[in-house]
């Protein structure tokens, strides 16, 4: 199972359609903070934040 992104610069993740205009509205000079959860060894969820900068995110999606 892959992260599950529930905020990206202040955008409250519902779908993904949310998903793609937030990050549009990124520009590759911006930084924008990323929160998503994780599934740990026990199963359980743990939530992660970091700053990253705006632009692509190298990242593949798939909305659940």
């Amino acid at each position: 199972m892959g992260d599950i992104i529930i905020e990206y610069n202040d955008h409250v993740i519902t779908d993904m359609s949310v998903f793609i205009e937030a990050a549009k509205s990124v520009k590759a000079a911006d930084t924008v903070t990323i929160i998503w959860l994780r599934l740990n060894a026990q199963d359980r969820f743990e939530r992660h934040e970091k700053i990253i900068p705006g632009g692509t995110l190298g990242a593949g999606t798939m909305p659940i």
